[in-house]
């Protein structure tokens, strides 16, 4: 399990997961076009992710593509 720190930023996050899986951001956006005929560009997702205006939605192509699943809970609760 991959939780997210309140101090990393979504860039560092992503890309420690991409790396997790042994794989790059090209190789994922390439499958995301593949699979679901979405273009993100990786000079476009890295501009985003630069400036922290990456999409929810572009978030969770990319870690649906890598077999995650995004879970937001309550702080505290650990269920």
């Amino acid at each position: 399990m991959l939780e997210y720190d309140e101090d990393q930023n979504i860039k560092e996050f992503l890309y420690a997961m991409i790396a997790m899986e042994g794989t790059s951001m090209r190789k994922v956006l390439k499958k995301i076009k593949e699979l679901k005929n979405i273009n993100l560009s990786s000079e476009s997702i890295s501009k985003k992710l630069k400036a922290g205006t990456i999409r929810f939605n572009e978030v969770k192509e990319i870690t649906n593509c890598l077999d995650y699943e995004i879970i937001i809970r309550k702080k505290g609760n650990l269920e």
